[in-house]
């Protein structure tokens, strides 16, 4: 692959940045997922928008948006579990 290629093509740790952070967003109700995809996005979001701003490839936003969907998910998924954690408790 030459450099021009590599350019124009999309960053993959980009991509499937934003495809975990959007199906942990999709998955918030299901913990163990959504904490596992949540960090995975986080973490796929920043490799892959150093990577494409080293490169000079396409992605880079892509990235920032998947590590934002994943966080989002992550925080989502503790507000419900505090919440069904606060509405189990009895006095």
């Amino acid at each position: 692959m030459n450099t021009i290629e590599l350019r124009n093509s999309m960053n993959s740790k980009a991509l499937m940045s934003i495809y975990l952070g959007v199906f942990s967003l999709l998955m918030f109700f299901m913990p163990v997922v959504a904490l596992t995809l949540g960090t995975l996005s986080i973490f796929l979001g920043l490799s892959g928008r150093k990577e494409a701003r080293d490169l000079t490839q396409k992605g880079a936003g892509t990235a920032v948006a998947g590590a934002v969907c994943g966080a989002s998910a992550i925080v989502l998924t503790v507000m419900l579990l505090g919440a069904v954690m606060s509405s189990s408790i009895t006095y």
